[in-house]
């Protein structure tokens, strides 16, 4: 299993289009590579 270092665009990009396929208004994405997790923690809204 590969670890991401750190989220790249295409990470962004890939959650925006599941979000409105599936027609939800909140998303996240985790990193869990990181020391503190919530540091690795962002929030996205439609």
């Amino acid at each position: 299993m590969n670890k991401i270092k750190k989220i790249a665009p295409i990470h962004r990009a890939q959650l925006l289009t599941y979000m409105k396929i599936h027609q939800s208004r909140l998303g996240y994405i985790i990193n869990f590579n990181v020391k503190l997790i919530k540091d690795g923690i962002m929030r996205f809204v439609l």
